[in-house]
């Protein structure tokens, strides 16, 4: 039997024993996994090293960017680029400009630049250097602006406050008003004290009552606060004009001899300058709406006056009401008489119109005041005062005292006309002013009719609804008060008779005469004036004290007392708010409804606690604007911060 044995040869067998053992697999195996991590260790180091350098730069490059986007000229880019390099310690080709374009629209600016890191460990797989590229870009766009300044210039902020306003808002005014920027802005004045000038160069445009021509105030009554537009939606959309009278003037106090401007403290300025005061005429003081030259809004800034009480709801109200897309129509007429830039047409725009801001500012000083009025039965109307020209015994000549012309269809020197004849229109009560029990309806004065007196103070009613214009309108005034008081030296043979209004007596009370007839002295050429006549002729204290001296309390009180508070600072109107206060706050949720205006609002010099701080601050509050209280007369800062506010400038890449 055969048997096989290993085919070893000798000194085979310890090698053979060594390539068979396992003992050291593992230590293999840990050193290739050890050289590995390194590897990864080193990457991550690499990797983290050039991520540290391209956070630094990226920063670096953002802050470089958004310098620049304010910037003009691509050299003016490059120096800031400079700059910011040398602070940083980096070298001036470390960051390129891609793109640089500035024009009427805004400014776009984009950089780039390479993050280098020299590699620790990378180098041995190949890689040397780490490289990432970083792009940077900034917009300052300059999208369509509408701006209203609602500033406060009540008799409070006389002195050092007034002048700090003028000040800082002319340089707000130029800040916002650049050449890049006017084309693509509108901005809009609201001077206010106890009640809102809307002038004569906005009144022609302005849907206003015509009950009188000789100022442009206007009023409001509550509930138009709820919305920017000038009545809520069904409602007539014309804004009340204020009556025409004079409280201010002091007992005794002689009316000067200028037609109709004789009465020396109009409440609403008046379209005449005053020998009493050479400043006071309608444009100064008066709103300012729709601009961009930059001159024109910086001369009504710097000639602001002080005077009266305060009234911001008021003054809110028509800052509002010129970024309201409503107010399209009236702009629109502006542009077509040359008064508005054509580039405007559109504006205010629709809420929703894209790339546009609407900012109300409003500016006070403090608490809102009592706001005054003409009690609403005295506002039009037959006012029971007659007039009548004794003739001159010396000159038998003179023209008769007529003061309804004899053509009703005559015209001014300025086309305007002086009456009309149609009896046909139909007699309507003011919708805007329903009259309050027991007074007398406030109307606006009729058209004259064909038979002379009769039907003057009735209301009528023109085309489409609209009311018609008065035959008295300022150029008819003039004339009346000049045929009137045609002796204005010492008025010898100007007479006067005045319905009594005393329960204990009747008749009318004849002051020269000091007794009462049965009819106005004169008789049937005696003239009734209108209440807007009466008070465009003499200050309320003037009638009572001097005219009407001799005549009971209750017919002199009729016309001394004529004016009514309508808000009353200490009364609590609603809310816990004063009429004035609530108004305010009303117009202000309607103006930040949906975003739809930033509002920011200033208290200026207020004390800590008070009510115009805390009216103030909650006005703004509702939607995305501000509330600032700047210490002292700090003005500046404040106009700073709303303008850094504004500006649209943002990092997009």
């Amino acid at each position: 039997m055969m048997s096989f044995l290993p085919t070893r040869l000798p000194g085979q067998t310890a090698a053979y024993r060594f390539l068979k053992k396992e003992d050291g697999a593992m230590t293999i195996l840990g050193v290739f996994i050890f050289v590995m991590i390194l590897m990864a260790g080193g990457i991550a180091i690499d990797v983290m090293r050039s991520e540290v350098d391209r956070a630094n730069l990226q920063s670096t490059v953002d802050r470089i960017t958004l310098a620049s986007a304010s910037l003009s000229e691509e050299d003016q880019v490059r120096e800031v680029i400079r700059n910011y390099l040398e602070a940083a310690g980096l070298p001036e080709e470390a960051i390129e400009i891609e793109t640089f374009e500035a024009d009427l629209q805004g400014r776009t600016v984009t950089l780039s630049a390479q993050s280098r890191v020299d590699s620790l460990f990378m180098g041995l797989l190949g890689a040397p250097e780490l490289t990432q590229p970083i792009l940077a870009s900034a917009n300052q766009e300059y999208s369509e602006l509408e701006v209203s300044l609602v500033l406060d210039i009540s008799g409070s902020m006389r002195g050092s406050k007034i002048e700090s306003l003028k000040t800082e808002a002319v340089k707000f005014v130029e800040a916002l008003l650049t050449e890049r920027s006017k084309d693509l802005t509108t901005v809009s004045i609201v001077p206010y004290n106890g009640l809102v000038n809307i002038g004569p160069d906005l009144a022609r445009f302005m849907p206003m009552t015509n009950n009188h021509g000789l100022s442009y105030c206007v009023t409001f009554p509550p509930e138009h606060f709820k919305t920017t537009q000038i009545a809520p939606d069904g409602q007539p959309q014309v804004m009340q004009r204020m009556p025409f009278f004079d409280m201010e003037t002091g007992t005794g106090d002689t009316p000067n001899g200028n037609a109709p401007g004789r009465v020396p403290l109009p409440h609403c300025v008046q379209d005449t300058r005053h020998e009493t005061d050479a400043t006071y005429n309608n444009n100064r003081g008066a709103v300012l709406a729709w601009s961009n030259d930059v001159v024109e809004l910086r001369t009504m800034i710097q000639n602001l006056p002080t005077r009266h009480w305060t009234a911001t709801d008021l003054g809110a109200k028509v800052g509002a009401f010129l970024l309201d897309p409503a107010a399209q129509p009236i702009l629109e007429d502006m542009v077509d008489a040359g008064v508005v830039e054509a580039n405007f047409l559109g504006r205010p725009y629709a809420w929703d119109a894209p790339q546009v801001n609407k900012v109300l500012i409003i500016m006070t000083d403090g608490d809102n005041t009592n706001q005054y009025d003409l009690k609403s039965g005295r506002q039009t109307g037959p006012s029971g005062v007659f007039v009548y020209r004794e003739p001159d015994p010396d000159n038998p000549d003179e023209e008769p005292f007529v003061l309804i012309p004899d053509d009703v269809y005559a015209v001014d020197d300025e086309g305007n006309r002086i009456g009309t004849c149609d009896p046909s229109e139909v007699t309507v009560v003011d919708p805007l002013n329903p009259p309050a029990d027991g007074e007398t309806p406030l109307v606006l004065l009729a058209h004259d009719n064909c038979d002379g007196l009769k039907g003057r103070f009735d209301a009528t009613e023109g085309a489409n609804g609209d009311p018609a214009d008065p035959w008295w309108d300022a150029p008819r005034i003039k004339d009346v008060l000049a045929k009137a008081d045609v002796d204005i030296e010492n008025q010898s043979r100007l007479r006067f008779s005045v319905r009594t209004r005393s329960s204990n007596r009747s008749g009318f009370y004849v002051p020269h005469r000091d007794e009462y007839l049965d009819e106005p002295y004169g008789g049937e050429d005696a003239y009734q004036l209108s209440y807007q006549e009466l008070f465009a002729a003499y200050p309320l204290k003037y009638i009572s004290d001097v005219m009407l001296a001799g005549a009971t309390n209750a017919t002199r009180n009729h016309y001394g007392n004529a004016t009514t508070t309508t808000h009353n600072a200490g009364t609590t109107y609603r809310d816990g708010e004063t009429r004035a206060d609530w108004s305010l706050l009303e117009l202000c949720k309607a103006a930040s409804a949906d975003d739809r205006m930033q509002v920011f609002t200033i208290a200026f010099d207020v004390d800590a606690g008070s009510t115009a701080e805390r009216v103030m601050s909650k006005c703004a509050e509702n939607g995305t604007g501000q509330f600032l209280r700047p210490d002292g007369n700090n003005l500046s800062q404040a106009f700073a911060d709303i303008l850094a506010a504004i500006e649209d400038l943002r990092l997009t890449e």
